[in-house]
C-alpha cells in the first residue's frame, strides 16, 4: 500500500480517495496504511456490507484508527453498537456474534479468565 499510495500521488496532484474490499480481510489494514501514505478520503460501510466479501468496516476502521493510533475523526463511538444493530435490522444481514467492535458476544468475557484456563 505504501508503494501505490506513493506512485499515484506522484502522478495525480488532486486529493486521493481508498475503497478497500475484504477479501482477504485486509480492507481495514490497507485503508490504514493509505491513510498514513496521505490518502484524504476514506470510503468504508457500517458493518462492512458490500459486494464479494465486503468493504472496510466502518466500526473497524474508526475504532482502529482512535484506539491505536490516536486518530479521533470525529464519529461517536457510543453510537456505533446501535447502529450496526438498525443496519443489521433493515439489510436482514446476520451479524456474527464475535464480530469486531460489534459483536453481540464481544464483551460477555474477559480475556484473563480465558486465560488461566490456560
Amino acid at each position: 500500500m505504501p508503494y501505490f499510495v506513493r506512485a499515484v500521488k506522484a502522478r495525480i496532484k488532486k486529493p486521493l480517495e481508498a475503497h478497500f474490499h475484504q477479501d482477504f480481510g485486509l480492507g481495514v489494514a490497507n485503508t490504514i496504511m493509505a491513510l498514513a501514505e496521505g490518502v484524504e478520503v476514506i470510503h468504508s460501510t457500517v458493518l462492512g456490507l458490500g459486494e464479494r466479501a465486503g468493504n472496510a468496516p466502518m466500526e473497524e476502521t474508526v475504532m482502529a484508527l482512535k484506539t491505536l493510533y490516536g486518530v479521533d475523526i470525529g464519529i461517536d463511538t457510543t453510537k456505533l453498537t446501535k447502529l450496526a444493530r438498525l443496519v443489521q435490522e433493515r439489510t436482514g444481514v446476520a451479524v456474527p456474534s464475535n464480530k469486531p467492535i460489534v459483536g453481540e458476544a464481544l464483551y460477555q468475557i474477559e480475556s484473563g479468565i480465558i486465560a488461566s484456563w490456560w
